[in-house]
């Protein structure tokens, strides 16, 4: 995503942040959204890989990292 926008992690990562605190905006998976904020400052995953990966978590499904260095959820 930091590529595609032009924008740093940290700056996309407050600006999703700050839309989940809007009241005009409802969101179907919080968990999701929150998920990404919270794994997203910590680790070095890419953002949309994450994404997929937690949407997929919270459907039900194990995910896993398949990089050594990252422990992922």
């Amino acid at each position: 995503m930091e590529s595609a926008y032009d924008f740093q992690r940290l700056e996309i990562l407050s600006g999703i942040e700050a839309l989940t605190q809007k009241p005009i905006f409802y969101f179907e998976a919080d968990d999701v959204l929150a998920g990404l904020i919270e794994h997203g400052r910590i680790t070095s995953l890419d953002l949309s890989h994450l994404l997929i990966g937690l949407s997929a978590k919270f459907q039900g499904l194990e995910i896993r990292s398949v990089y050594k260095t990252h422990s992922l959820l």
